[in-house]
């Protein structure tokens, strides 16, 4: 499996960069692989502002590793419900 890691990352650097996430992204795919995370649930945890997580939890869905569901907010109000890709959830467990 390393040797296939290694052969991607040489002919495709580009692409292996677009792919690496810092080590509070791993956390948080790895957190939404084992429950599904809100951008409100991301800030509280991390001390941080909605913002910030939505930004966090957006790059980690452009590279692929999460995905997004649009939820009805019982008050009235809609948010996006984000989980990890299957792959994410595997390697969690």
């Amino acid at each position: 499996m390393t040797e296939h890691i290694r052969r991607y990352i040489l002919l495709h650097p580009e692409a292996a960069r677009e792919l690496l996430l810092s080590k509070r992204q791993a956390a948080i795919v790895l957190s939404a692989a084992v429950s599904p995370v809100t951008t409100a649930i991301l800030a509280k945890r991390y001390g941080t502002s909605v913002q910030s997580a939505l930004g966090t939890l957006e790059k980690c869905r452009a590279k692929g590793y999460l995905t997004r569901e649009h939820k009805d907010d019982p008050t009235g109000g809609k948010y996006f419900l984000y989980q990890a890709c299957t792959t994410a959830r595997n390697d969690a467990q």
